[in-house]
Formats: structure tokens, C-alpha cells, sequence
């Protein structure tokens, strides 16, 4: 399923994007916080997206790599996965936090960071199959 073939406004994700944030956001019990705010990005590396989050989390932000976005061959399941995977960096924001402040942001540091993004990949997958079997 293609997900869009315009978007009428390049500086924000189309609105399915939104709804995907907000559909995930409660299957995975993130509403404590709040409003994710939603952004494109140009990145240089062709990263399709990135989270951020403020302490206290309560409000963070994802931005997606317009040319992820604008991808004529990127499929709706291709988004929604992306999606997920980035919620997953919420559930980790808590002891991300705590790890830079102890570690600092150093060797051990980056190769925690490697491990948690191999974590979300596969905590995606797990989520995204439960949910398409439930279907």
C-alpha cells in the first residue's frame, strides 16, 4: 500500500504519519508524554527519522528524513514500522538519560547506543506482528 503521493506540506509529515504517532503511542502505553510533536528534517545521511525527547518526559519529538518521506517506493508498513521503532526510543529515554550522565558520552556510551537501536529494531517487530495477528 503506497501511503501518500503528495504532500501538501513538506515541513510536516502528512497526516497518517500523525495518526501512526497516535495509534502507537497508546498500544504502547507512551501517553504520559503527552503530544509527540512531529517535524521533517533534510539529513545528510538519509537517516529516515530521529526522536527526541524533554527531561522530565513529558513531550519529545520525532523528525522524519524528508527524502524517507517522499520516497515514491516507501510503503505505508515501511512508515508505520519506522514509526514504532522511534516510540521505542521513548521507552528507553529514562535510562538513556541516566547512562549518558553516569557513562558520559564515550566509547561505552556509543556502544550501548548501537545495542538499543538493534533492541527497538526487534521490540518493533515483535509489536508490529502482535498487532497484525490481532488484526
Amino acid at each position: 500500500m503506497k501511503p501518500y503521493t503528495t504532500n501538501p506540506h513538506p515541513a510536516r509529515p502528512p497526516l497518517y504519519v500523525y495518526k501512526l504517532v497516535k495509534l502507537w503511542q497508546k498500544r504502547m502505553h507512551l501517553t504520559h508524554f503527552g503530544e509527540i510533536k512531529l517535524y521533517t528534517r533534510a539529513f545528510k545521511d538519509g537517516t529516515a527519522a530521529e526522536t527526541r525527547w524533554m527531561k522530565g518526559y513529558k513531550g519529545g519529538s520525532i523528525h522524519f528524513g524528508m527524502k524517507f518521506l517522499s520516497n515514491p517506493t516507501i510503503t505505508y508498513e515501511e512508515v508505520e514500522s519506522i514509526v514504532v521503532h522511534e516510540l521505542c526510543h521513548f521507552l528507553f529515554a529514562e535510562m538513556d538519560d541516566k547512562f549518558e550522565y553516569y557513562l558520559g558520552v564515550g566509547e561505552v556510551f556509543f556502544e550501548y547506543a548501537k545495542s538499543r537501536e538493534g533492541m527497538c529494531d526487534t521490540i518493533a517487530t515483535i509489536l508490529m506482528a502482535r498487532y497484525k495477528r490481532a488484526k
